[in-house]
């Protein structure tokens, strides 16, 4: 039954690179001051590595939801342990 879904409302699935997530975490980080988890990476993810298509003028909406992340992840374990 779920597989009628996806064939019905899907139209391509595509697949980010696990250090595009961490490169998309931290350039959230960075530009938007805000903590995300992985998997609230996987949109931007995508746009930075130009797997999404879209042209100028277009708009372009990403749901970026979740910080339960990991510190580790972003390198900054050691700073909270002092």
């Amino acid at each position: 039954m779920e597989l009628d879904y996806v064939s019905k409302y899907v139209d391509e699935i595509i697949l980010a690179e696990e250090d595009g997530l961490k490169a998309a975490i931290r350039w959230i980080l960075s530009n938007e001051r805000q903590v995300i988890e992985g998997s609230a990476a996987v949109g931007p993810a995508l746009i930075l590595q130009k797997k999404v298509a879209f042209r100028e003028g277009d708009k372009v909406a990403v749901v970026i939801t979740g910080g339960n992340i990991d510190m580790s992840v972003l390198g900054l374990e050691a700073d909270l342990k002092s």
